[in-house]
């Protein structure tokens, strides 16, 4: 929490901003907001140097996402940079088109394999092409995506990088498919408690 000179929050939901406040309540350098789930009205244009959002937005359809990419456009500084964790889903038309079915129907498809034991509601109408698309529309520019896992078979997450068009690390795109994020996660997990120094402390 130390690692910048003011933080906002914002969330649609009352109750975690809440729960943030009391987490951090020690913090005299953040800012606390709910949202209307598509408006960041209440922040400064030109004024954010980082934009950083994990295993929340992977909930948020595309129109979502849309809005935010359009209102970030605005928010952050000229050589901002942004990270936002959402959905792939919908490059998988046939596992969105079974979930639709009635469930006997969805737990056959489960146990022959053609669906996954749970999509972790993830946002059936996003995908990494439509940031990068929506990216470019709102004059942002996507640096990168990580497609990848979620304790699934198929990459239904995706996590994008981006900055302003005329941003200094404005640079070429690079993508890649990462199908062992999971198993990398847990190992990394498990060095940080091997190496850390919050392992040494009784």
């Amino acid at each position: 929490m130390n690692y910048s000179k003011k933080l906002i929050l914002v969330d649609i939901s009352e109750k975690c901003i809440e729960a943030c406040k009391e987490r951090f309540a020690d913090a005299q350098h953040i800012e606390y907001y709910v949202n209307s789930g598509t408006d960041l009205d209440m922040v400064e244009d030109n004024s954010v140097d980082f934009v950083f959002s994990f295993d929340s937005l992977v909930h948020a359809e595309e129109a979502v996402i849309k809005s935010y990419l359009y209102e970030l456009s605005k928010k952050l500084t000229p050589n901002g940079v942004g990270f936002i964790h959402h959905s792939n889903l919908g490059n998988y038309k046939l596992l969105t088109f079974i979930n639709r079915l009635p469930n006997a129907i969805k737990s056959l498809s489960k146990y022959i394999g053609l669906n996954e034991k749970s999509l972790h509601w993830r946002a059936a109408s996003m995908t990494a092409e439509k940031f990068y698309d929506y990216a470019d529309a709102a004059c942002l520019h996507c640096l990168s995506q990580e497609i990848v896992n979620w304790h699934t078979r198929r990459m239904i997450d995706c996590m994008s990088i981006f900055t302003k068009k005329e941003s200094i690390w404005a640079s070429d795109y690079h993508m890649i498919l990462n199908a062992k994020f999971r198993n990398e996660a847990a190992y990394l997990k498990s060095l940080a408690e091997l190496y850390s120094s919050m392992a040494y402390k009784k």
